[in-house]
């Protein structure tokens, strides 16, 4: 009785991105992903994590650190700033979905 499956940011299941795209495609299960890179591996849709821009926000904290001497033991921990609503359109319309239907609620 399963309707879709989520994959969270877990690089076990991240790694498994080929094997849980034929699981969701053989069973037309919509597959949510955490991050950007495992829609592009046949996930449906995330709004979720940019790893180039997540890497690009660490950068600028190291910055902080190398050029203003901030102590990392003191720095305030930072979650992603950017979000991305990502859609696998070839997968949605595989399902039926209209792409253009998923979108984040305000």
């Amino acid at each position: 009785d399963v309707q879709g499956i989520y994959v969270p940011t877990d690089n076990t299941l991240a790694s498994t991105m080929g094997s849980v795209k034929q699981v969701a495609e053989a069973n037309k299960l919509p597959v949510v992903a955490a991050s950007t890179d495992q829609v592009k591996a046949g996930g449906l849709a995330t709004y979720g994590i940019d790893y180039y821009e997540l890497g690009r926000q660490t950068g600028e904290m190291a910055l902080e650190i190398i050029e203003e001497g901030a102590d990392p033991a003191t720095m305030p921990i930072q979650s992603s700033k950017v979000l991305d609503l990502v859609v696998n359109e070839d997968v949605a319309k595989a399902l039926g979905i209209d792409p253009a239907s998923i979108t984040v609620p305000e």
